[in-house]
This record gives C-alpha cells, sequence and structure tokens, in this order.
C-alpha cells in the first residue's frame, strides 16, 4: 500500500500493493484529507430495501471498507453516524482505524444506494462542471498552497456507469483523474469505487487458467508480478488449493495481470513475459509464472538495468521448458502486451485498487487472505452455487 492511501485510510495494512500514483496530484504536495470544518449536519436516514432491510449502515460501510482495501481483523474501524453530504445522492462518515498503537481518522462517503464509495470528499457544483469551482475545491480539500497551479481538463466518459471524469493537473507535474455524476453537478475528489458489478463483464474464454471451463466456482486473480503479497497467495494457490482434493473439478482459476506501474519498475515486463508463456505453452504457464514469483528478490537485484531482467525471465522460461528462443522473440515484440494492458483495463472497470485481488463467483477478497478465510469463500460460493432441491409432495393423510 503506497504512503498517500496509508494516511488517506489511516492504517498500515498488510499484504496489499495499492494502484501506483492513485492520487498522483496528491502525492506532489502536503495533503489535508478533510473538509473545513462547518454545521453539524443530522444524521441522515438509511436507504432501505423493501422489506425493510436496511441498505446503508455504519456497519455496513465499515465491511466494505475492510474487504475492499484488505484491512486485518486485529484493526478495529470505527464509522460515525451517517449525515447528509453536499450532494443529495451521497451520505458523509468518517472512519477511524485503530492499530492499537495509534488512531486516524478518514473522509468517507457512500451513495445512498450502496452503489459507489468515495474515499475522499464530495462537493456540490453550483454551475454544473464549473472549472473554477472544481480548482477551488480540489485546492481547499488537499490545501494545495497559491503557487501550485492547478488546471482542469474536460469531462470524458469514465469506465463507472453514471460518473463522468476529469483530469486535474497540478503546475509540479502531478495530475490525477477525479470524478462528476453525469449532470455535472456532483464533484468527486477521491478515489471512487464501484460496490456492485455483473461478475459476467468478466472476460474468462482465451484466458490463462487451471481447472475446468464449467466449474461451479470461478476464482480470478488481479495480480502483479512484483508484488510480493502476490507471491505469497500464488504458493496458496499452486500448492494447497489446486492439489486439495475437495475441490478437484469445482474449482477454476483464472490469472489476470494488473501492473502496478511505475512503483514496480519490471511489473509490466514480468507481466509480458507471464503472457508470453501462456501463448507459447498453456501447459507451463502456471510453472513459469510461479518461477517468477520465487525470484522475486533477484530480479528486484538487478530492477535498474531492463537488460538483466530480461535475461533472467529468459532463464526461468527455458527452466521450467519454454522455448527460449520464441520466449525472447514475444517478449522482445510485446506480443503480448495487448492481452496484459486488458486485464489491466477490466481491473479498472472493476474499480481494483491493489494487488492482490480476487473475485470468487463475483465475491472480492483483497491482500493476504488467510486460508481459512480463503476456504470459507470457496465454500459458501459453492453451497450458492448448488441446485435448488426439489419440494418433496406432501403426503396425503387417509380420512
Amino acid at each position: 500500500m503506497n504512503q498517500l492511501t496509508r494516511k488517506r485510510l489511516g492504517v498500515l495494512v498488510a499484504g496489499i500493493t495499492v494502484v501506483a500514483g492513485s492520487v498522483v496530484l496528491l502525492a506532489k504536495v502536503k495533503t489535508g484529507a478533510s473538509k473545513p470544518v462547518t454545521k453539524a449536519k443530522p444524521a441522515a436516514k438509511a436507504t432501505s430495501k423493501p422489506g425493510g432491510a436496511t441498505e446503508v449502515t455504519p456497519d455496513k460501510v465499515a465491511q466494505i471498507v475492510r474487504e475492499r482495501f484488505g484491512v486485518p481483523e486485529n484493526i478495529k474501524l470505527t464509522v460515525d453516524p451517517l449525515q447528509e453530504s453536499a450532494s443529495p445522492e451521497f451520505l458523509e462518515t468518517s472512519v477511524t482505524s485503530d492499530d492499537g498503537k495509534d488512531k486516524k481518522t478518514s473522509p468517507v462517503c457512500v451513495s445512498k444506494d450502496a452503489h459507489y464509495l468515495v474515499l475522499g470528499n464530495v462537493f456540490k457544483l453550483s454551475a454544473p462542471g464549473s472549472n473554477e469551482e472544481i480548482i477551488k475545491d480540489a485546492r481547499q480539500m488537499f490545501k494545495m498552497p497559491d503557487a501550485i497551479g492547478i488546471t482542469a481538463g474536460r469531462p470524458e466518459p469514465s469506465d463507472l456507469p453514471g460518473f463522468d471524469k476529469v483530469k486535474l493537473t497540478a503546475s509540479n507535474g502531478g495530475s490525477q483523474d477525479f470524478f462528476l455524476t453525469r449532470d455535472r453537478r456532483t464533484l468527486i475528489l477521491g478515489q471512487l469505487l464501484n460496490l456492485r458489478f455483473d461478475p459476467r463483464i468478466i472476460t474468462t474464454a482465451n484466458q490463462p487458467s487451471v481447472g475446468p471451463a464449467h466449474a461451479p466456482v470461478t476464482i480470478v486473480e488481479f495480480a502483479d508480478m512484483e508484488c510480493p503479497s502476490c507471491a505469497r497467495m500464488q504458493q496458496f494457490i499452486e500448492n494447497d488449493l489446486i492439489p486439495n482434493p475437495k475441490y478437484r473439478g469445482k474449482v477454476r482459476i483464472i490469472f489476470k495481470d494488473f501492473p502496478l506501474g511505475p512503483s514496480h519498475p519490471w511489473g509490466t515486463t514480468g507481466a509480458v513475459a507471464s503472457e508470453c508463456g501462456y501463448e507459447i505453452d498453456p501447459a507451463k504457464f502456471l510453472t513459469y509464472r510461479s518461477t517468477i514469483f520465487l525470484h522475486q528478490n533477484d530480479v528486484d537485484a538487478v530492477q535498474t538495468d531492463t537488460s538483466k531482467v530480461r535475461d533472467l525471465l529468459l532463464g526461468y522460461g527455458q527452466q521450467v521448458g519454454l522455448d527460449r528462443t520464441k520466449l525472447a522473440a514475444c517478449m522482445d515484440s510485446q506480443a503480448s502486451l495487448p492481452r496484459v494492458e486488458a486485464g489491466r483495463k477490466e481491473g479498472d472497470r472493476l474499480t481494483v485498487q491493489s494487488t492482490p485481488t480476487f473475485f470468487i463467483n463475483g465475491r472480492i477478497m483483497v491482500g493476504i487472505v488467510p486460508p481459512e478465510d480463503f476456504y470459507k469463500a470457496v465454500d459458501e460460493a459453492l453451497k450458492a452455487a448448488e441446485p435448488a432441491k426439489p419440494a418433496r409432495p406432501s403426503r396425503r393423510t387417509k380420512s
């Protein structure tokens, strides 16, 4: 997890690597997470589903934050009562984390239908899409000095339904996409997470995978080849989950590459090599991928020398039986890069924030998941996938 997200979420979370540059604009300056103090707002009434089931509650917000950012159970999360925000579509609150040594508080907003979560704040614009107001709100929220200029680009459609994106660029070189509601009247400054998605949008055909295509449970992993937590989960997947006889023929695991960018210098190169291995010989893909993970430290040691990184990745491929000449040609031409980019874009649409991220029949799990929790999630997915048993006909009693 990068330092900025640690500050915004207020916790040091083991087992997660957050998307590099997730708030690049802010990383360049001294940031502040809170809005100016205002008069207390009345507590909001939680939206309810038909039948009275509460949709948005403090406990629900805490659960979402814990799941989406992989916050360990030993870190206590406390969520303040939900209040009306500046936008009629969102409620706002504060999340306080306590690791036993330090307490930190971060602003969080959630849409009233629990469809979206904002790690940050929302602002109401008096004029739709006003660049002047957008820049003013950004400067105020992030406490950016007047000496740093900010420009706002033209709003463009985003991958999130109902939202456009607008790029803010600072004169010191930082830039970041933020969001506007489609009517351009609500500005979202922070990370915007889609809490609902249709698992069918995940591409499963012609993907590196293990297990039968029609297995009742499909696990999709988004990982970065340079991510240490991904390496640890790879060991669990290959050495524990896949060989487990309980799940033989019942689970399919699909591997997606999600390189995290500049913070991981050889992450994209490793992803290209991994995907090249799949294109050359799918049967050797898993072993090659695991071998790269096992030698992360060796590659890290030469990460500034691209030729040495290339030689190591080629050597690992040759070690598992891949044709070195074919692998070199694929890596040098970056023939598999479109596959890597497709995985990254798909992860963005799913608002993947960190690696590793798993979708187990659509249920999200993040970071280094304890084996017992992972198995529990798989078991629950298997149970949910079981066909409903037909009702037994009632016996007629003799009169």
